[in-house]
Parts: C-alpha cells; structure tokens; sequence
C-alpha cells in the first residue's frame, strides 16, 4: 500500500460527519445542548461521559479521557492503524485515495512485504524437510512446541551456509539490494554482493496485525553470539514498536481488552499452546513509549509476566518508569523462581499458570512490596527506610493524573508510616533535585506556568497549553511559530501535533483542530490534540496571558542551559548575568499578572 497524502486524509475527514459515523458503529446518540453524548464504547459506566461535538468534529470522553476526530475514533474502535482508518471512512465516503500501487513508495513497499513473505516459506521449509534442519526441530521439540504451534506462527530455520537464501533469493528474481534493504542479508565490506544475515538459527517471523511478516528473530542453534538475532531496522520493522503475537492476540484483546505481556518467543508460543489468548512478547528490547502506544490501542489491562528471577523483576521494574503514568491498568504475575512462562507451563500447566495470572500484583502494589522485600521496617534504622521509600517516591513523579498521584501519595504514607505531607515533601525536593542547577543555584528549576502547575512533566504541560492557546484563538498561531522554533517546542507529544499545526500554516492554510488532529498518526496524541480542542473556549485576554506564560517558561529554559554551562566554565560575570536576566523575566511577568 502507498503513503496516503495529507490531501487525502484530509479530502476523507472532510466528507464524513462524526456524529454519523459513530452512530453507525456505536447506536443513537442523545443531543445535549450544541453536541451529542452517550456511554462511552472505550470504558464501563453508568453516566454518560463520551461527548461529540457535530460543529468541530471531534469526540471527547471526560471519563477516560479518549478523544481525536473521526479517523482516531474508527482507529481506537475497529482496532485499525492509520492508513487502514483513513481506507474505512475512503470506501464509506465513495472516495478513490491516490496511492501509488504500481510504482514509487507504494509499490517498493509493497515488495518488501513480498520478499519477506518469501523468505518465511523459505525458512518454513527447511525447517520442516531439510537434513540440516533436524537440530533445529530437536530443540522445538524439546521446548515442548507442538506441530500446530510451529504451523502457526510459521517456525523456520536459516541454513548454515552464508549465502543459501541469497541463492535461492537470485532464482526468485529477489537481488541484493531488495535482500539488504528487508534485513534478511548483509553487504559485503570488500567486493560486490552479499551474504545472509541469519545462519544456523530457528526462525521466528514477525508478523504485523494484519497479517503480513515484516521481520525476523532467530536463535542461535551453535552458541554462536547473540543468542537471539532479530532483523535491523527497515521500511516495515522496527524493535521499538513491534510485538511479537499481536496478530494472534488482537482478536482476543479486542474482547478483552487484556494483554499478557512476556520477554521471550517460545513463551507467546507455549501460551498460545496452553489455551492463554492476548500473550505478545517485545522483541529482544526493553520497553519503549512506542511499545506503549501500540499497547493503548489495544488493552486497558496489561500483565507483566516476565521470567521469575532477579532479571524478571529488575525487568519489571525498569518497565515500570513508563508505565506508572499510564491510564492503563498495569499488574505485574510472579512465576515461580527460576522459571519463564514457557516453563511454567510445561512443568506445571494451564491451571497453574492461570492462578500467576489470577494472583497478579497491581504494579504500584508490586514496586511498595519490591522496596520493602526482606526488611522488617519496623526494626530498620532510619536510613534504610528513608532510601527504601526515596525508591518508590521517584517513580510517583511519572503520574500526571493528580487523583491517582494522590492515592499513590496516600498508600505510600500508610506503608512506611509516616505522614502525607512528609511524601508530597520529599516528592518535591526529589524533582527540584533532578533539575538542580549546582552548588550555589538562586534558582533550582524553571516552574511551569501558574495555568498549567501540577503533577507531571512541565515541558509537556507547556506544550499543551501552546496548543490550547492555538486551537482557541488562531489569531496567535504567527505568534507562536514565529517564537516558538518546532525543534524546541516544548513536550515530545505536543511536539507530533504541533509539528502538523505548523505545516499547515506554513502553508497559509487555516488552523482548524479537527483537521490538526487528523494529520496525527499516533492514537494518544490525536486523543489529546482532542482533549486540547474540547476544552472550555479562551478569552481572548486570557489566551494572550497564558501565551505569554508559556514563552517565558521557555526562555527561562533556556537561560538555564547557558547558566549550567557557564558554570561549567566556571564563567562567573556570565552567571551572574543571566540569573539577573532571569529575574527580570519573572518580574515582568508578575507584572503582567498584575495589571487590571
């Protein structure tokens, strides 16, 4: 498939009506006012949260706080990617998208997905019929993978010689630079050619939710190093967003809204095997913001099950930076000690394992008990109770949703015994002290505009609320593009939608929200593009106050990196200087505040 252009998902967004859509997917909305509402189709409730506005055409719910125009609405409904979305409401529409199908990146694309399709079979077969491939259906067979599993997931195995599937590629009219390109060979260093990337390895394809492989990992059968290889960086594969079995665990997830999340292959396998849906694995990463993503799209719950020993857990732990701040429910299962959910299943089976599973530990739950595993805090001394809740006091900074922030305040107060004021105290002092400047500072960190203070990370806050001022008083956006360079606008999410907010008035065409958020590829960041359009109009005079809000945090952002580096040089004068030029910015803007 091509690349659809902005032209198009904007030609389609156009000629659909939201409220229609939704409807058809979801039933009758109830007019309220200027927009619709109803229960909202991505949460349980009672009273009805899930707003759509027929006049900007987009959705909102204020309960879990989904929203976006009508191609995120069919995306987070239908369980589809972007250019599949914009395809749904094309066909509804009656509208023909001009995608390159027969040449140009469309068509090349479309050829890497061939190839790689290819190249599974490929591997599918000697797996199943060659001599040297018997190594390789021993350890399959010793990992406990029945032949409908292997059939399934379209085991393979890579020949040990270096050019086996290039040769056979050559015949198949494949060459070397469309070998390269997919991952599935390695340029020669001297002389013309290339030999295969993956030898003397069970293969392991990746397939994407609809089906197609776009990558490979493989184990090594040899001791060869690395024990587990996986295809490069390409057009259709990448580690930071991949999930191995998310084509099998989509369907299942779309009921469920559940996904077991798991570190190895043969552990989604053997969960498939033993009748556990919803299993995917990342492949050979930690997790990533990208993973979380694809991972929002599909479940409300996700279950580490990670392997059951001090990797697993610091695993888990590590996961938990990321997760802690997500709206998701994430729970952490123990497997027994030493083993991964493949063997767990095959020692003890299906029941078993259910009841990890059906034991699982609400993660915040999992990191208080991980601090505080194998003390007595009662008859510890001081110090080691004050580090062992410094441990889970800095990860609460990562919670942006104030009430659950405060219920995490609350519980870590009653497990290490002391007040609620003391944790909100330490909570503070942990992140001044993440931004300190350096001995002798005036001004330990830059803080948010008075508009947007709270919990969560500051920059992304700015960033919204730059937003926010754009999509209420558009008079402003020449302002903000003007001051605001796209490289340094403040927030990663913030950054994806302004970074189409920005295209579009480049190019002298009106900022309309809906149209903004259209353009956004990423689920989250359309939702909150959403959230930022639904939110109650801006004055005019206000607009501009927190606009100027916004620009000063951002230069005193600034100045604090030229303060850090001064001090780096031991430049003293140049300090000096700029904490001046600090204070005069905040004065200026207190006296902003000020004036009637």
């Amino acid at each position: 498939m091509g690349r659809i252009s902005d032209d198009d998902v904007l030609r389609v967004q156009r000629a659909v009506d939201i409220v229609q859509v939704i409807q058809e997917l979801v039933g009758p909305l109830k007019r309220g006012g200027s927009n619709y509402k109803a229960l909202c189709p991505f949460h349980e409730e009672r009273t009805p949260s899930f707003s759509v506005s027929p006049a900007k055409q987009m959705y909102y719910c204020f309960g879990c706080h989904a929203g976006g125009d009508v191609i995120h609405f069919v995306m987070a409904h239908q369980k589809l990617d972007f250019p599949d979305a914009v395809r749904y409401l094309a066909d509804k529409a009656g509208i023909v998208l001009r995608e390159a199908e027969e040449g140009g990146a469309g068509a090349h694309r479309k050829k890497l997905v061939e190839v790689n399709a290819w190249a599974a079979s490929f591997f599918q077969d000697l797996l199943a019929k060659s001599e040297e491939g018997a190594e390789a259906r021993a350890y399959v067979k010793a990992r406990g993978i029945n032949a409908a599993m292997v059939q399934a997931f379209r085991l393979g195995y890579a020949h040990p010689s270096w050019d086996r599937l290039v040769a056979a590629g050559r015949a198949r009219g494949y060459g070397p630079d469309l070998l390269v390109e997919a991952g599935l060979a390695i340029r020669r260093q001297e002389g013309p050619g290339c030999y295969d990337r993956f030898r003397n390895r069970l293969m392991f394809p990746i397939v994407d939710p609809r089906g197609q492989v776009i990558g490979f990992g493989a184990r090594s059968l040899d001791g060869s190093e690395p024990k587990y290889l996986n295809s490069p960086e390409t057009p259709l594969f990448s580690k930071r967003r991949g999930l191995y079995g998310l084509n099998f665990a989509k369907d299942t997830a779309a009921a469920a809204r559940v996904l077991y999340l798991m570190e190895g292959y043969t552990d989604v396998i053997m969960a498939r095997q033993h009748g556990v849906e919803g299993a995917v694995a990342t492949l050979g990463t930690a997790l990533t913001p990208e993973h979380l993503g694809v991972l929002r799209r599909y479940a409300d719950t996700v279950v580490l099950v990670y392997d059951g020993d001090e990797a697993g857990a610091k695993a888990s732990e590590r996961s938990s930076d990321l997760l802690l701040g997500e709206e998701m429910e994430i729970r952490v299962a123990r497997l027994p000690a030493g083993e991964d959910p493949c063997d767990t299943l095959l020692k003890r089976g299906a029941a078993a394992f259910a009841e990890c599973l059906a034991g699982s530990r609400e993660l915040f739950e999992f990191l208080l008990e991980t601090a505080t595993a194998g003390r007595d805090l009662s008859g510890a001394g001081v110090g080691e109770r004050a580090r062992a809740a410094d441990s889970v006091i800095a990860r609460i900074a990562a919670v942006r949703n104030a009430v659950r922030r405060e219920m995490l305040v609350q519980r870590t107060a009653e497990t290490f015994g002391v007040t609620e004021a003391a944790v909100r105290s330490r909570l503070a002092a942990l992140a001044r002290a993440s931004n300190d400047e350096g001995p002798g500072s005036r001004a330990s960190r830059v803080p948010a505009p008075a508009a947007v203070a709270g919990p969560g990370d500051a920059g992304e806050k700015v960033g919204e609320q730059l937003l926010r001022v754009a999509f209420h008083a558009p008079h402003l956006v020449p302002r903000i593009c003007e001051q605001v360079p796209l490289n340094a606008f403040p927030g990663t999410q913030a950054r994806a939608i302004a970074s189409k907010l920005y295209e579009r008035a480049g190019a002298g065409k009106p900022v309309v929200p809906a149209e903004v958020a259209a353009l956004v590829e990423d689920p989250a960041a359309a939702s909150r593009a959403g959230a930022l359009a639904g939110e109650e109009a801006l004055a005019p005079e206000a607009a501009e106050s927190l606009l100027q809000e916004c620009l000063v945090w951002i230069r005193e952002r600034e100045i604090q990196g030229r303060i850090r580096d001064a001090k780096a040089r031991g430049d003293v004068a140049t300090v000096t200087a700029l904490l001046a030029e600090k204070d005069r910015l905040r004065q200026d803007l207190s006296m902003n505040r000020a004036a009637p």
